[in-house]
């Protein structure tokens, strides 16, 4: 399986390193810098609940359960213990990379994949620029911070969008001048 997601996932831009224990997933989760885990709750040793516990006692990385024990008292207890979410197996590749990204973003370690679609992930209007999944507004490829952030509820409203990121435009434009 770890292959699988490895070859998936890489796909995708994303990197994938396996343990083939629970201490070893603790170390790697603790020492390692790592953007998100994807645990397995049947390993070798020391159960993928345990390996949770003792995370979350001094990491807040967020982790994902990815487990064929998908019933409720276990998805339950995932999440009670710490999981930011819990997909049992089988589960389908995009919906795993959709629950990842979805989780970078809310835990604001802003990755997506490299080969996401940018033409539907950003929208310009002159020198200002806004991207959807970071939520971040540029004006002249710099990081507006100043700016009060404006986000659209839906890609699919792009006049929404488009007046939105022309009021910033005129908003950023005094600003800075």
């Amino acid at each position: 399986m770890a292959d699988l997601l490895r070859q998936s996932l890489a796909q995708e831009g994303f990197d994938l390193s396996s343990v083939q224990s629970g201490e070893e997933g603790i170390e790697q989760g603790r020492n390692a810098g790592l953007d998100l885990i994807l645990l397995d709750v049947n390993l070798p040793g020391m159960n993928g609940f345990e390996v949770l516990r003792r995370l979350r006692r001094d990491s807040d990385v967020p982790i994902i359960m990815l487990t064929a024990r998908g019933e409720e008292i276990d998805r339950i207890v995932g999440l009670e213990i710490g999981a930011d979410d819990y997909l049992p197996k089988p589960f389908n590749v995009r919906e795993l990379l959709a629950r990842i990204n979805a989780i970078l973003r809310r835990a604001n370690r802003e990755r997506v994949a490299p080969h996401a679609d940018t033409s539907r992930r950003e929208l310009k209007r002159g020198a200002v620029s806004l991207d959807l999944f970071a939520r971040v507004v540029r004006r002249d490829g710099s990081a507006a911070s100043s700016a009060p952030r404006r986000r659209a509820s839906s890609a699919s409203r792009a006049s929404a969008i488009s007046a939105t990121c022309s009021r910033m435009s005129t908003r950023l434009g005094r600003r800075a001048g």
